[in-house]
């Protein structure tokens, strides 16, 4: 008797999950089109539909940026990303690098750097390494490019040079450049 009650319980829940994916599923297609809207709008475009907790927030790629890939040891990962991205988006995106832009305005942290892949932003870098590096970011641009690390985490970490490494290259002169086009 307990196991029959328990056949009916599990597939009650069956049930009740595929009602409920499905009724997502709904919500993600008119989520699709919005989003389109958004990009056709332009750039700092950001979108919610309230249901799903994500803001889905465009930026355009920067054509320059500067190159921050070579000595990269230092391993961060992606924070915050639930707010801003859904849970398979950043497995999806298949480049090797992300993109750093400062966010001296941000009203929560003035130290803030986001994390774009694209021209879709995956969340930050940690506060307390952002309050170390935004300073030297703000000395060489706003935009900076960074190797992604896919080992672990479903790729979602990247590369920064430790912040001495990264003051020498500033000191030392202009950093490198990395440029979108010809």
């Amino acid at each position: 008797m307990t196991l029959f009650l328990l056949v009916i319980a599990i597939v009650i829940i069956i049930y009740l999950l595929r009602t409920r994916n499905k009724q997502q599923g709904y919500d993600l297609a008119s989520e699709n089109r919005s989003i389109a809207e958004v990009r056709r709008r332009g750039s700092r475009q950001s979108w919610n539909d309230g249901t799903t907790g994500v803001t889905a927030h465009y930026r355009p790629a920067p054509n320059v940026a500067v190159d921050l890939r070579d000595d990269a040891d230092r391993v961060f990962r992606v924070v915050a990303t639930s707010h801003w991205v859904e849970a398979d988006t950043m497995g999806r995106y298949a480049a090797d690098y992300f993109f750093l832009h400062r966010e001296p305005d941000n009203e929560y942290d003035a130290n803030a750097v986001a994390v774009y892949g694209g021209d879709r932003k995956f969340g930050y870098l940690e506060a307390a390494a952002a309050a170390e590096y935004a300073p030297l970011f703000d000395q060489v641009g706003s935009d900076f490019i960074v190797a992604r690390d896919q080992t672990y985490y479903g790729g979602d970490q990247f590369r920064l040079p430790h912040v001495p490494i990264l003051r020498k290259i500033i000191d030392d002169g202009p950093p490198p450049y990395w440029n979108s086009g010809p």
